[in-house]
């Protein structure tokens, strides 16, 4: 009776107290049970937990947060099953193959890396705050500088001084050498041809016909039938009728008298760019009339 009130009190519906019996050996059973499922649940938390830790954590720490590695430690990832290793190894592209001593130290030498990596990207961070502090440089002038492959003087094919008129069949030299043409594929213009030929050649037309003037305005149309326009930066060749956006002033470089073959000309269009040549590149992209955009014109 002694031993069966504070059995009862302490186990509750565990220990009954009809069987007077059974008193002295069902607690220490029952205690004994109790502590092994406690243990045992207490070590699948743990490596659950560790597990989740080196998965979850481990990319956390890629990116600058190292004390997530160092959650697990070498004696505790040797406390961890095989299988859990090799989970640890896979999330981490790391190759699961070797015993459980060399998947340990796999995964520590991984750690170690990351943690220098971080060191550095932690070093190199005042660099970075410093260069985004610091002012922009200026676009220098397109007048002023001068573009890639630019070709001071070239040479042109056919007599020069002849004067272009209404309706003759043009070609536009850029000083990189390069004749522009306009391919069937695409809407944009391209400097890199080396002959005159059907893709290369343009219709000058003017209202009122006659010879063209420094000044006038003029619209160019491809072989493909459509006309030559201006937008924003871009300069295309799309459309079969000439409007406002087809509409281009012409002019030389002393901006008077007629315009002649091998003459070097600008071409601005209605928004007030002048088109433009970089490589093989053909734009409007500045109101500028330099280097990029000197123009040579021929027949």
């Amino acid at each position: 009776k002694n031993l069966a009130a504070p059995a009862a009190s302490l186990w509750g519906a565990m220990i009954p107290v009809s069987e007077p019996r059974c008193l002295s050996r069902r607690p220490r059973v029952s205690v004994l049970i109790v502590a092994l499922v406690l243990t045992y649940l207490e070590v699948q938390c743990f490596v659950a937990s560790r597990v989740s830790l080196w998965s979850g954590g481990w990319s956390l720490g890629r990116t600058g947060t190292t004390w997530l590695l160092r959650r697990a430690t070498k004696g505790e990832l040797e406390a961890m099953k095989l299988t859990d290793l090799k989970g640890i190894c896979r999330s981490n592209s790391l190759p699961v193959s070797g015993t459980k001593a060399q998947l340990v130290e796999r995964i520590l030498a991984e750690e170690d890396s990351n943690l220098e990596d971080d060191e550095e990207e932690d070093e190199d961070e005042p660099e970075k705050v410093t260069a985004k502090a610091a002012p922009a440089p200026a676009r220098p002038k397109p007048g002023s500088t001068t573009p890639s492959g630019y070709i001071e003087e070239t040479e042109i094919s056919g007599p020069k001084g002849k004067p272009i008129i209404a309706g003759d069949t043009i070609y536009l030299l850029a000083r990189t050498g390069k004749y522009l043409e306009y391919p069937e594929h695409r809407e944009d213009p391209r400097a890199r041809a080396v002959i005159k030929g059907t893709r290369q050649a343009l219709e000058i037309q003017k209202k009122g016909g006659g010879a063209i003037q420094s000044g006038d305005t003029i619209s160019l149309r491809c072989h493909l039938g459509v006309y030559l326009d201006f937008q924003g930066t871009a300069v295309r060749a799309r459309k079969s009728e000439a409007g406002e956006w087809q509409q281009i002033r012409i002019t030389n470089e002393d901006h008077e008298g007629s315009i002649r073959t091998g003459d070097v000309i600008f071409l601005r269009g209605h928004q007030d760019n002048v088109l433009d040549v970089e490589k093989e590149n053909v734009k409007c992209r500045w109101p500028d009339e330099g280097k990029w955009q000197r123009l040579v014109i021929e027949k």
